[in-house]
């Protein structure tokens, strides 16, 4: 079979030891598996070379012969990366790895190719079935010359480091976290991004062999520029459109550069503590000591710490390396607790990364009542040794302490951890959350104030939480005035405490939904600590909500001079800007969203929608959606099945839902509605409209437990209107509206359902001027969706389309 691009021999080549297949047969498992997962990825047929029987060691009657330097011409190298395989005296490290190294670095590809995203990968793709130790490592990396990275298929738990099986025994014991599904399916998107850009042309440019082909093409005739040939006249009203480009990309530039690189600051990271195994209270210390060293390092101009709950959600070393290298770090701070007999002991030790060189160490025989003691030293070493200046205002934030009470102050600490976590875990698309941690969050709170009942802090911190759970519905609302009683309690002990104006702002945003009143109480807490972008960003959502959108976009530029590094806070700067289709400057903050969590799900949706409603093509969406799938380990189902129907692909976006499984959905009754509209699209009324009886069976199953669901209200509308049943389709509707009223983001997309409903039933009227009132202000619509997306093509003939067009012009 031959390769998907002209002049090569494969697609794919497998290389391996054979002590890793012998007995198991682990590699030809896996190669099976891979070919299935590659037929669910492209649709035309993907060719692999594996050889079943290879040669293992190097010997002097071992000639390479010209059929393997033929069968290595491929796009992609996958090398399955053992305890054995990085032996220079193996076959497959001298006459594969290596070889292919060469061959690839000299064809009209090069080895390292340029992504859509703007990633450069090499096309070698490595597959990892155990941890390396340093030296394995440091000859595999030296001989590519980059970093080893791939995927990994690596069982790891006490005392084993095995590769992952296809069926595990024990999965959940598995410490990397990994399962060997996910696993294959990063590998064949990880393929797909890297043919995609062969085959659309975004290629390396840093070889010589390639920059000669791009400047001839493949025959050799192409056009030769010089300077006098790039020295042409440009009609006025051209360059004024290159200056806006231009001006438009300097935008993009300066707005990402200047709200997530670091520029003259130190970026450090506390790596998770080594803690004695089944541990759990040193595991809660070690949890308290990083965030105490974190928060006075938050009050150091030119310090930036690397999140803590970023850092948390890489599953392995190789993670945590990758977002240390991303974020640009310069230091690490390592700790370690271990403990002899009833004596424990603290070792912290601060090292540069790349190099590892430790640049100072210490021991502290542990005591929680002096975690904050300890933390101070620990700070003034990474002050000192990074060589910063403190102001004598950082030097008292450093020093100061929220309760002399050291018992109460490390509950304190524990109460903060666990409830900031569970509100980034919620925002962070976990809405399935317990209510398990709301409630350690407030029994910390409980000790912190049983130890100190002056705790004007605790207070304000067990009020938060509150409302938080209040809000989450993980805590029945008679904490609602418990809420305002811990509130009262900290302003009667600290009148001007930005915490207690910060909790105010939740209560009555969350447990009483007054939002003038909320804006009052996050103000002053802005006021009281104007270097706190959160109580900023806090305002600026609840000005969305509301509808302000000019008072949102003025608060959300504040948050960005203030340089906020977390990802919930930038990609929801960004969705403000998609609303208002400012769509460069949202693009630029869902960007640095996705540096900051590349693991995270969210800022690639908001970025994949931004370039469709900016572009009206899925060209640039499809390699962020690939990108998305690898880095997040989270099938893209919805998004995939809409971009194949705006590409037209009707056939493979049916056999894309087929394939699917019901809790791929947001809505779950969607995936039939799906169904029934391409169907639509394809003429077969009959399947459409037994498709659309299941939706509906299945939207009202689902509306028992979430009825209060605007989106469910929509979904069913859309399948009762297909259905032609007008009646019922206003009633959803309205219940939509109503159940959306309170944020004007809900009520902004139920705008979009409500024209689509209204051009199902034949009210072209309403259509139109809904949908001019979605051009005119913010939404999640554009003119070149309104021409890209199918559904809508029946209008293209209309004059109230053509007049409607001319009124919003390409921007430039």
């Amino acid at each position: 079979m031959a390769s998907l691009i002209p002049g090569f021999e494969y697609d794919i080549f497998i290389s391996y030891r054979q002590k890793d297949n012998r007995h198991e047969g682990w590699v030809t498992e896996f190669v099976g598996h891979l070919k299935g997962e590659l037929e669910a990825t492209f649709k035309e047929d993907v060719s692999i070379y594996f050889d079943e029987n290879p040669h293992d060691g190097l010997l002097e009657t071992h000639d390479v012969d010209e059929s393997l330097k033929e069968k290595l011409k491929c796009l992609v190298f996958i090398p399955i990366i053992s305890r054995t395989y990085c032996d220079p005296r193996s076959f497959a490290w001298e006459h594969e790895f290596k070889a292919f190294i060469e061959q690839a670095s000299a064809d009209r590809f090069g080895l390292k190719v340029s992504l859509h995203n703007k990633n450069v990968a090499t096309r070698i793709l490595p597959v990892r079935i155990h941890e390396l130790d340093i030296n394995d490592t440091t000859l595999f990396e030296e001989t590519l010359g980059g970093v080893l990275r791939g995927v990994e298929f690596i069982y790891k738990s006490s005392g084993v480091n095995r590769p992952l099986r296809a069926d595990e025994d024990h999965p959940k014991d598995n410490i990397n976290k990994t399962y060997y599904r996910d696993q294959l399916n990063k590998v064949a998107n990880a393929i797909a991004e890297i043919i995609y850009s062969l085959k659309s042309g975004c290629t390396s440019t840093d070889n010589p062999a390639l920059a000669d082909y791009q400047k001839s093409g493949p025959t050799g005739r192409g056009k030769k520029w010089n300077k006098r040939s790039l020295s042409f006249p440009i009609p006025g009203k051209k360059l004024v459109i290159l200056l806006l480009s231009i001006f438009s990309l300097a935008v993009i530039f300066l707005i990402y550069r200047y709200i997530y690189k670091p520029g003259s600051e130190k970026i450090f990271a506390f790596i998770p503590m080594k803690i004695p195994q089944d541990d759990s209270l040193l595991s809660v210390a070690g949890e308290n000591f990083i965030e105490t060293v974190y928060n006075k390092l938050g009050n150091i101009k030119g310090i930036s710490p690397v999140s803590r709950f970023k850092m948390d959600q890489c599953a392995n070393e190789e993670e945590l390396n990758a977002l240390f290298r991303n974020s640009k770090t310069d230091y690490l701070m390592a700790g370690s607790f271990r403990k002899e007999g009833d004596n424990t002991s603290l070792w912290v030790e601060l090292i540069t990364f790349g190099d590892n060189k430790r640049i100072w160490s210490n021991e502290y025989k542990w005591d929680e009542k002096m975690i904050s003691a300890f933390s101070r030293d620990v700070v003034s070493a990474v002050v000192i040794n990074l060589k910063k200046r403190i102001t004598p205002d950082e030097l008292k934030m450093i020093e100061k302490e929220p309760t002399k009470n050291t018992s109460a102050l490390y509950n304190y600490i524990s109460g903060n951890r666990i409830s900031n976590d569970a509100m980034l875990k919620y925002l962070l698309g976990n809405k399935m959350l317990d209510s398990s941690s709301t409630i350690s969050a407030l029994v910390s709170y409980d000790q912190a104030i049983a130890f100190d009942s002056m705790f004007a802090e605790a207070y304000a911190g067990r009020a938060i939480a509150r409302s938080w759970g209040v809000f989450l519905r993980q805590i029945d609302s008679s904490n609602i005035e418990k809420c305002l009683l811990d509130i009262k309690k900290s302003l009667s002990i600290n009148e001007n405490l930005t915490e207690a104006q910060s909790a105010l702002g939740f209560y009555y945003y969350y447990c009483r939904y007054k939002p003038d009143s909320a804006l009052f109480h996050f103000n002053r807490a802005s006021v009281l600590d104007p270097g706190d972008y959160k109580p900023l960003f806090y305002m600026a959502l609840v000005y969305r909500r509301m509808g302000e959108w000019d008072k949102s976009r003025q608060l959300m530029r504040k948050v960005i001079l203030l340089k906020p590094k977390e990802s919930i806070f930038l990609t929801n700067i960004g969705l403000t800007y998609t609303y208002l289709h400012e769509y460069d400057s949202a693009l630029a903050c869902h960007q640095a969203a996705i540096d900051a969590l590349p693991t995270w799900n969210a800022p690639y949706v908001n970025m994949i929608e931004t370039l469709i409603l900016k572009n009206g093509n899925t060209t640039e969406a499809w390699p962020v959606l690939f990108t998305a799938e690898r880095e997040t380990g989270n099938s893209q189902i919805e998004l995939r099945i809409k971009m194949l129907i705006y590409d037209k692909k009707y056939v493979e976006a049916l056999n894309t839902i087929l394939r699917s499984s019901i809790s791929d959905y947001r809505i779950k009754g969607n995936k039939y509605l799906y169904l029934a509209q391409i169907y639509n699209l394809l003429n077969n009324n009959e399947s459409a409209a037994n498709y659309l009886d299941s939706s509906i069976v299945r939207f009202n199953i689902d509306m028992v437990a979430d009825y209060n669901n605007y989106l469910l209200h929509g979904s069913l509308a859309t399948a009762y209107a297909m259905k032609g049943d007008r009646e019922n389709a206003d009633s959803e509707v309205r219940i939509a509206m109503k159940l959306a009223k309170k944020n004007i983001l809900d009520e902004l997309d139920t705008k979009v359902i409500r024209a689509m409903i209204h051009f199902i039933l034949g009210d072209t009227g309403n259509t139109f001027t809904l949908i001019d009132d979605l051009l005119k202000g913010p939404s999640l619509f554009s003119k070149k969706l309104f021409l890209l997306d199918p559904v809508w093509k029946p209008l293209h003939s209309r004059q109230e389309y053509i007049t409607l067009i001319k009124n919003y012009p390409d921007k430039k």
